[in-house]
């Protein structure tokens, strides 16, 4: 033996029992982070898919530059790529129409529409100023397909095109519209459809770095470099904030809550480690007291409980992030084909490096900052309470204890565990905080709930939207779908705003008119309105009325 340290794995193997419980609790604590991280990771990679597709891949966007800026902007080193689009009356105000529907009109570039949002769902980008995509919809909504002749319809006149593919840069927008299609065409061939009108242009650059940090420094730098104020420049929300650079309130407020989370998690797995150990080293009080007597130093005796610690994560660590990892796929697996819907493209059995580097820190993290406190108490004792014995049956007693209830065994655990104050602290701490977590994660779960329509007991699998109440779906038709067999109800509801109305109370000279399905009415009697509205049903002239 060349020094005490190397007693280190013969004390593992002659005190394995007395360890067990303390490296039950390391693998409990590194379950816990690998499986709540590995979780969080699974969850952000579904959401990041979805939120790219609906997003786009573009980092930040800048209006009113010209293009000799976006084309000094796309030879910089740090950016990969530079698109341009431009929109106009995407909210169906104004008279542009193909056939009898609402045209919503994009002038973009090939850039925009296959790299920077990924919008092609079939067929090609518009490649000259006769073409156009359209978006999904617009299968339906006009019976058209690739290769079909179109037509325009605008104040100025109309213009005729041929449909080069399907899809748009936020086909959950326009998923389900029967009322409006999005009609994509070459920057070209919007600057003249524009001008035959007598609009403005106001086109936007998107911009791709090579990464989010790079897309942060740049930001200042477009501010300064070509004078444009701060509101010129947005950064894409979704990419930056998932990258952790997004300068939004809301995403740093996440940020937040994740670090409060893993310290909450941290100084968990410590009270719990920490109380385990002190009721090792206690009961091994004689063992330190013999290495003081051959001559060990308070510091080797330190460091001695410091690596007897680390030497149990060699067991540990491994087998909670095993545990972790098994845990994590198990929940994706129930989300995944359990759930579906929002969950379906949730990964299964990918491996999340985020939760197996965090469990395996926090793991030896804790151990360390657990090990503290048992360290210097074991190297508090003194060389002469080897002579005399463990200095623990030292304490003062001042009362037998109480063996009236329960068996002798169970009385002289609890009154062991409950002599040693710290010890006593330590465990409650422990337990307080993880039913306190665990109190928190119910109610960030119904917090969750609220925060998700999509599980609301209302909340329709399939939408079919309309604009200026427009009418969607006749009657007899909503009947007859009442009837397949699956369907669990049918329901709408109509709008109108800026009706003129007068009332007895003053200032009031219009309302807005809404009417629900029985249905919405009946889901939101108890999640959303309070009192009776039984009166509103049917076709009384009763109405409730909300005031903003």
């Amino acid at each position: 033996m060349r020094n005490y340290l190397s007693l280190v794995p013969i004390s593992a193997k002659v005190h394995r029992r007395q360890s067990r419980m303390t490296i039950l609790c390391i693998v409990i604590s590194v379950l816990l982070v690998t499986a709540i991280f590995s979780i969080a990771d699974m969850f952000i990679r579904t959401e990041s898919g979805g939120l790219q597709e609906k997003h786009g891949n573009w980092h930040i966007q800048v209006t009113d530059v010209s293009q000799d800026v976006g084309e000094e902007i796309s030879q910089r080193s740090d950016v990969e790529a530079v698109g341009w689009a431009e929109s106009f009356n995407s909210d169906a105000e104004q008279p542009y129409y193909i056939g009898e529907k609402r045209a919503a009109l994009y002038g973009v570039d090939d850039v925009y529409l296959n790299r920077l949002v990924n919008a092609l769902e079939e067929g090609d980008a518009p490649q000259n100023d006769h073409e156009v995509c359209l978006s999904s919809n617009a299968k339906l909504a006009l019976d058209v397909q690739i290769g079909d002749a179109v037509t325009v319809q605008t104040p100025a006149g109309d213009v005729d095109f041929t449909i080069s593919g399907f899809g748009s840069d936020d086909s959950e927008y326009y998923r389900g519209q029967t009322y409006l299609v999005a009609v994509y065409m070459t920057r070209t061939a919007f600057t003249s459809l524009m001008e035959q009108n007598g609009i403005q242009e106001n086109p936007t650059c998107y911009i791709q770095f090579e990464s989010a940090s790079k897309a942060a420094d740049a930001i200042t730098e477009f501010e300064q470099q070509y004078h444009l104020p701060a509101e010129n420049i947005s950064e894409n929300t979704v990419i930056m904030g998932l990258s952790g650079y997004s300068d939004s309130k809301s995403v740093k407020n996440i940020y937040g809550i994740a670090a409060v989370l893993f310290v909450l998690v941290l100084l968990a797995g410590v009270l719990m480690i920490s109380g385990s150990m002190n009721s090792n080293v206690a009961q091994r009080t004689s063992f330190f007291d013999m290495m003081r007597c051959i001559g060990a130093s308070r510091k080797q005796i330190i460091r001695y409980v410091r690596l007897e610690a680390l030497n149990w994560c060699k067991t540990a660590v491994p087998t909670g992030v095993i545990s972790g990892v098994t845990i994590s796929c198990g929940v994706c697996a129930l989300l995944h084909y359990g759930i579906g819907g929002e969950f379906a493209t949730m990964p299964v059995f990918a491996l999340s490096p985020v939760g197996i580097i965090c469990g395996v820190l926090v793991g030896i993290v804790t151990v360390l900052l657990a090990s503290q406190a048992p360290a210097k108490r074991a190297a508090r004792v003194s060389p002469m309470a080897a002579v005399a014995g463990n200095e623990e049956s030292a304490l003062s007693v001042h009362h037998a204890s109480k063996l009236s209830f329960g068996k002798i065994e169970r009385t002289l655990g609890v009154h062991h565990a409950t002599n040693s104050k710290k010890n006593w602290f330590l465990i409650t701490a422990s337990f307080s905080l993880s039913i306190i977590l665990m109190l928190c994660f119910s109610v960030g779960l119904d917090f969750a709930r609220e925060l998700m329509p999509s599980l609301q007991s209302w909340y329709p699998d399939i939408t079919l939207n309309g604009y200026a109440n427009a009418l969607v779906l006749e009657q007899d038709l909503i009947d007859e779908i009442s009837t397949v067999s699956g369907v669990e109800s049918v329901y709408g509801s109509s709008y109108m705003d800026h009706v003129p109305a007068a009332s007895s109370r003053e200032g009031i000279d219009h309302v807005n008119l809404a009417s629900y399905s029985d249905f919405l009415l009946d889901s939101a009697a108890d999640s959303v309105m309070e009192g009776d509205i039984s009166a509103i049903y049917g076709d009384t002239n009763q109405v409730m009325t909300i005031s903003i």
